[in-house]
């Protein structure tokens, strides 16, 4: 299934972009690459003695789809999207409906489970129950996709500046890289 979409998003450089499908694939890749090197760096240079084993590990779970679509709807990178496909809509739907429901970061940030009260019609079985079992939702990858080619966008718009994309994504994966690190 080839999906149409469309991205609208204004950058800090006050540069608008608009790309096709295409073009987001080419940023994707450039955004994934981007993302993995600057979480890479981040564990490599934290100052506890971590084994190799240990360093890929951090890194899977900090450089992966499911986690960079969460943070995707956490920070409403799909306000901007605009999309042509109703499997495209009810994907998204859902998962917001979900994420609104009971957040990943109960999984990402081992908080206490809750639900957001100002969801009317919840269902606890939707989030876990007292047995804690954890949240396993799984976000459609073009969230992951979206949240990537972002981050590509902004390394290309910056001049190929790492400390661009870092500076504009640091703040989204802070709390998270302080967790994985404990």
């Amino acid at each position: 299934m080839f999906i149409t979409c469309f991205l609208r998003l204004e950058l800090k450089y006050k540069f608008i972009i608009i790309f096709k499908l295409i073009y987001a694939i080419r940023l994707e890749l450039v955004g994934d690459a981007v993302l993995d090197l600057l979480i890479t760096q981040f564990i490599f240079g934290d100052k506890r003695e971590h084994s190799p084993g240990e360093l890929t590990n951090l890194r899977q779970s900090l450089v992966n789809n499911k986690f960079f679509g969460h943070l995707s709807v956490k920070h409403n990178f799909p306000q901007y999207m605009c999309y042509q496909s109703q499997d495209v809509f009810k994907k998204l739907s859902e998962y917001c409906e979900i994420h609104k429901r009971c957040s990943p970061d109960i999984a990402y940030l081992n908080i206490e489970y809750h639900i957001d009260e100002s969801v009317e019609e919840k269902n606890e079985s939707d989030c876990g129950n007292d047995n804690d079992e954890d949240i396993d939702v799984d976000p459609p990858k073009f969230l992951a996709d979206l949240f990537e080619s972002v981050a590509g966008a902004i390394y290309l718009d910056s001049n190929c500046s790492l400390n661009a994309v870092w500076k504009s994504y640091y703040s989204m994966l802070e709390p998270y890289l302080g967790s994985f690190l404990i």
